[in-house]
């Protein structure tokens, strides 16, 4: 009775263990990586980076601005970002969300103090997530392989191109100077992004059996689900459309009676 209770337990537990790495395989057999031998070059490039530049530059980002300054700047990037997204809600035809984005976008800018203060979301303005690379891929481009960017980390080809047009035609970006751009904008960007990932880097570390697989699955599967939410707003939006067409249908008939 005791062995057959242990052997239940030990059963249990190999269960338990193995089938997020089941899952995690599974997942892995379906992913387009022809580039991975280039990619964990890449990808070793970035740790190295990380580990003797972005990281020390995160810590003391963090220990030396206060925490509600490091969040204004944070909010400030968020709401910068938000310009690209309204343009590819429109190029999606996404026109519900492009005019929430766009609402966001004015009330986050003025009364938010240019983005420092997100009072789009206080007001039921809800944040959203758009990029070029997912107009792509609504536009028909939608099997694309995984590519690791120098610094920037997890992509693919089709969202690193559209990552360059979101930076630089669709954000307010392409009217600052270069010096501005390259010195200031985008180093503290990617400090503001890495120094966010801090309080994750010893469950990521312990949970990685692979860090380049880990990395790139949850990449992978995190573009499916922007990619599926936006795709759901549309449809809601189409069904929304819909209903207030037989409505004001309906309100003609009885208005003709």
């Amino acid at each position: 009775m005791f062995l057959n209770l242990n052997l239940k337990k030990w059963i249990i537990g190999a269960v338990i263990f193995l089938l997020p790495l089941m899952t995690l395989v599974a997942f892995s057999a379906d992913v387009n990586d022809p580039l991975e031998p280039m990619n964990r070059i890449i990808f070793k490039f970035n740790e190295k980076l990380d580990k003797y530049a972005l990281k020390p530059a995160a810590e003391f980002y963090n220990a030396a601005i206060p925490r509600p300054l490091n969040i204004a700047v944070d909010h400030a990037y968020v709401n910068f970002a938000t310009f690209p997204f309204v343009i590819n809600d429109l190029l999606q035809a996404n026109f519900y969300q492009s005019a929430s984005d766009g609402w966001r976008l004015i009330v986050n800018s003025t009364i938010g103090v240019g983005g420092a203060f997100d009072v789009g979301s206080d007001i039921g303005l809800e944040k959203h997530v758009n990029s070029f690379g997912m107009t792509l891929n609504k536009w028909g481009y939608h099997r694309s392989s995984y590519f690791v960017i120098p610094i920037f980390g997890p992509s693919n080809i089709r969202n690193a191109m559209g990552l360059g047009v979101d930076v630089f035609v669709f954000s307010p970006v392409r009217f600052m100077s270069k010096s501005t751009v390259w010195n200031f904008v985008i180093p503290l960007g990617v400090i503001d992004e890495r120094a966010k990932m801090l309080r994750f880097q010893e469950v990521l570390n312990e949970l990685s059996l692979d860090p380049y697989i880990f990395y790139r699955d949850a990449y992978l599967q995190h573009q499916d689900y922007l990619v599926q939410q936006n795709k759901d707003a549309r449809e809601e939006e189409k069904i929304d459309a819909k209903k207030n067409n037989e409505e004001m249908d309906s309100d003609y008939y009885y208005l003709d009676e």
